[in-house]
């Protein structure tokens, strides 16, 4: 029972990462994400991981996940750089459940640290 669990798990996050590569929209610095097959039925967690074009998103960039128009809390790491050291992969965790649409969104500005 416990791998047909984990089996399903994993299926629903190939899904989510695979829905970056087939709808992903970029334009005024958001991506919109969907699911693609059959949607998680409770609340679970996802991780998935978004390309980026040379030079689009800064290292250390704030960036807000949206599901059906609420924000939802998100983590993020770079998983890749450029040589010009923009983030060519960036990875992203959260918890979700069925919602249709996400958006996720990212701000111009990178975000300051505290020291």
């Amino acid at each position: 029972m416990r791998e047909i669990q984990h089996l399903t798990r994993n299926k629903r996050i190939l899904q989510l990462v695979l829905s970056v590569f087939i709808s992903v929209s970029l334009s005024a610095q958001s991506i919109h994400l969907k699911w693609i097959g059959e949607k998680p039925a409770l609340k679970t967690g996802v991780s998935w991981g978004v390309p980026f074009e040379k030079g689009i998103v800064k290292k250390l960039q704030s960036f807000t996940l949206f599901a059906d128009k609420s924000e939802i809390p998100v983590q993020t790491w770079t998983l890749a750089c450029w040589a010009d050291g923009s983030v060519k992969w960036l990875g992203l965790a959260a918890v979700t459940d069925s919602q249709n649409d996400f958006q996720l969104s990212f701000t111009s500005k990178a975000k300051k640290l505290k020291v």
